[in-house]
């Protein structure tokens, strides 16, 4: 059985295709927008962002080198390698 979020997906394509051969005459209705039809649930967001306070409590805890490295992971959600593969010239101080 697919993840969650992987079978809203699956639903959601297979109902695009669906409704797209019943406005080509192919099918008389879409089976997947039926009554009886029950769509997955949404996931549960697995990832819950940090407060602006954690992110600087983590900077702070963080040995001076890399500390610059918390505030573009708070904010974007990057993983490890992207951070620290970033160099100074993709960051924009001025505009944020």
């Amino acid at each position: 059985m697919p993840a969650e979020s992987s079978s809203r997906v699956i639903v959601g394509m297979v109902s695009a295709a669906l409704h797209a051969a019943a406005e080509d005459g192919l099918l008389p209705k879409n089976p997947c927008r039926a009554r009886t039809v029950r769509l997955p649930k949404p996931a549960k967001p697995r990832v819950a962002p940090w407060t602006t306070a954690r992110v600087f409590d983590v900077r702070s805890a963080l040995p001076k080198r890399v500390q610059a490295t918390a505030d573009p992971d708070a904010g974007c959600g990057p993983r490890p390698g992207e951070i620290f593969g970033l160099s100074d010239d993709e960051l924009d101080y001025v505009d944020g």
